[in-house]
Protein backbone atom coordinates (compact mmCIF):
# COMPACT_ATOMS: atom_id res chain seq x y z
CA UNK A 1 0.00 0.00 0.00
CA UNK A 2 1.35 3.42 -0.96
CA UNK A 3 1.25 6.02 1.79
CA UNK A 4 0.48 9.69 1.32
CA UNK A 5 4.12 10.81 1.50
CA UNK A 6 5.10 8.25 -1.17
CA UNK A 7 2.22 9.51 -3.31
CA UNK A 8 3.41 13.09 -2.82
CA UNK A 9 6.96 12.18 -3.74
CA UNK A 10 5.74 10.42 -6.89
CA UNK A 11 3.42 13.29 -7.82
CA UNK A 12 6.27 15.79 -7.53
CA UNK A 13 8.65 13.53 -9.46
CA UNK A 14 6.03 13.14 -12.20
CA UNK A 15 5.29 16.89 -12.27
CA UNK A 16 1.65 16.26 -11.38
CA UNK A 17 1.11 19.70 -9.87
CA UNK A 18 -2.58 19.31 -9.07
CA UNK A 19 -2.04 16.03 -7.22
CA UNK A 20 1.04 17.44 -5.46
CA UNK A 21 -0.91 20.44 -4.24
CA UNK A 22 -3.88 18.33 -3.12
CA UNK A 23 -1.60 16.01 -1.14
CA UNK A 24 0.36 18.90 0.40
CA UNK A 25 -2.94 20.48 1.45
CA UNK A 26 -3.92 17.28 3.30
CA UNK A 27 -0.57 17.16 5.11
CA UNK A 28 -0.75 20.90 5.85
CA UNK A 29 -4.25 20.59 7.33
CA UNK A 30 -3.25 17.92 9.84
CA UNK A 31 0.25 19.40 10.47
CA UNK A 32 3.11 17.17 9.34
CA UNK A 33 4.73 14.84 11.84
CA UNK A 34 8.47 14.79 12.46
CA UNK A 35 8.87 11.92 9.98
CA UNK A 36 6.76 13.68 7.37
CA UNK A 37 8.71 16.90 7.85
CA UNK A 38 11.92 14.95 7.12
CA UNK A 39 10.36 13.62 3.93
CA UNK A 40 9.10 17.06 2.89
CA UNK A 41 12.55 18.59 3.32
CA UNK A 42 13.99 15.86 1.12
CA UNK A 43 11.62 16.90 -1.69
CA UNK A 44 12.98 20.45 -1.97
CA UNK A 45 14.74 20.91 -5.31
CA UNK A 46 16.27 24.10 -6.71
CA UNK A 47 15.98 22.75 -10.25
CA UNK A 48 12.28 21.87 -10.06
CA UNK A 49 10.30 23.61 -12.79
CA UNK A 50 7.31 24.71 -10.69
CA UNK A 51 8.14 27.21 -7.95
CA UNK A 52 4.56 26.99 -6.70
CA UNK A 53 5.12 23.37 -5.74
CA UNK A 54 8.36 24.25 -3.93
CA UNK A 55 6.67 27.13 -2.08
CA UNK A 56 3.91 24.68 -1.17
CA UNK A 57 6.54 22.40 0.35
CA UNK A 58 8.04 25.32 2.30
CA UNK A 59 4.63 26.27 3.70
CA UNK A 60 3.84 22.66 4.57
CA UNK A 61 7.21 22.26 6.32
CA UNK A 62 6.52 25.44 8.29
CA UNK A 63 3.16 24.04 9.38
CA UNK A 64 4.94 21.36 11.45
CA UNK A 65 5.21 21.89 15.17
CA UNK A 66 8.14 24.28 15.72
CA UNK A 67 10.20 21.76 17.68
CA UNK A 68 9.80 19.14 14.93
CA UNK A 69 10.68 21.58 12.17
CA UNK A 70 13.70 22.95 14.05
CA UNK A 71 14.96 19.44 14.81
CA UNK A 72 14.67 18.43 11.16
CA UNK A 73 16.46 21.54 9.97
CA UNK A 74 19.19 21.18 12.60
CA UNK A 75 19.88 17.55 11.74
CA UNK A 76 19.44 17.77 7.96
CA UNK A 77 20.81 21.24 7.24
CA UNK A 78 24.04 20.04 5.63
CA UNK A 79 22.22 17.77 3.18
CA UNK A 80 19.56 20.45 2.58
CA UNK A 81 22.21 22.99 1.60
CA UNK A 82 23.92 20.51 -0.73
CA UNK A 83 20.71 19.45 -2.45
CA UNK A 84 18.68 22.66 -2.42
CA UNK A 85 20.57 25.77 -1.30
CA UNK A 86 17.97 28.26 -2.60
CA UNK A 87 15.00 26.74 -0.76
CA UNK A 88 17.09 26.01 2.33
CA UNK A 89 18.17 29.64 2.55
CA UNK A 90 14.54 30.72 2.19
CA UNK A 91 13.47 28.46 5.07
CA UNK A 92 16.32 29.79 7.22
CA UNK A 93 15.45 33.40 6.38
CA UNK A 94 11.79 32.84 7.22
CA UNK A 95 12.73 31.30 10.56
CA UNK A 96 15.07 34.20 11.35
CA UNK A 97 12.27 36.65 10.56
CA UNK A 98 10.11 35.29 13.41
CA UNK A 99 11.63 37.81 15.85
CA UNK A 100 8.71 37.67 18.25
CA UNK A 101 7.11 34.34 19.05
CA UNK A 102 4.38 33.71 16.51
CA UNK A 103 0.89 32.39 17.37
CA UNK A 104 2.06 29.08 15.88
CA UNK A 105 4.88 28.93 18.43
CA UNK A 106 7.63 29.66 15.90
CA UNK A 107 10.40 31.87 17.24
CA UNK A 108 13.75 32.88 15.79
CA UNK A 109 15.37 32.62 19.22
CA UNK A 110 14.17 29.08 19.77
CA UNK A 111 15.15 28.16 16.21
CA UNK A 112 18.68 29.44 16.86
CA UNK A 113 18.85 27.65 20.22
CA UNK A 114 18.04 24.32 18.54
CA UNK A 115 20.53 24.97 15.72
CA UNK A 116 23.25 25.87 18.25
CA UNK A 117 22.57 22.69 20.22
CA UNK A 118 22.14 20.16 17.41
CA UNK A 119 23.98 21.37 14.30
CA UNK A 120 27.61 21.07 13.36
CA UNK A 121 29.83 24.18 12.94
CA UNK A 122 29.42 24.25 9.15
CA UNK A 123 25.64 24.41 9.53
CA UNK A 124 25.93 27.16 12.10
CA UNK A 125 28.06 29.06 9.60
CA UNK A 126 25.32 28.68 6.99
CA UNK A 127 22.81 30.25 9.38
CA UNK A 128 25.23 33.12 10.03
CA UNK A 129 25.74 33.64 6.29
CA UNK A 130 21.99 33.86 5.65
CA UNK A 131 21.62 36.27 8.56
CA UNK A 132 24.40 38.49 7.16
CA UNK A 133 22.81 38.41 3.69
CA UNK A 134 19.53 39.54 5.19
CA UNK A 135 21.22 42.35 7.08
CA UNK A 136 23.00 43.51 3.91
CA UNK A 137 19.72 43.50 2.02
CA UNK A 138 18.32 45.91 4.61
CA UNK A 139 15.83 43.49 6.13
CA UNK A 140 14.21 45.80 8.68
CA UNK A 141 12.89 43.18 11.08
CA UNK A 142 16.28 41.65 11.81
CA UNK A 143 17.39 43.24 15.03
CA UNK A 144 17.84 39.79 16.51
CA UNK A 145 20.52 39.23 19.10
CA UNK A 146 21.66 35.68 19.76
CA UNK A 147 25.06 34.17 20.64
CA UNK A 148 24.94 31.97 17.53
CA UNK A 149 24.87 35.07 15.32
CA UNK A 150 27.91 36.77 16.86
Amino acid sequence: MVNEMDELSDAIANHDYDKSNALMQKVWERRPSLEETCRLVDLLDDDYDDVGTMYGLVHTIERAAPEAMYDVIATKLASMVMRSPKWTRLIIARNLAAIEEQPTGHSARHFLDVIAEKSDPACVETIRDVYQELLRSGEPALSLRHPLLN
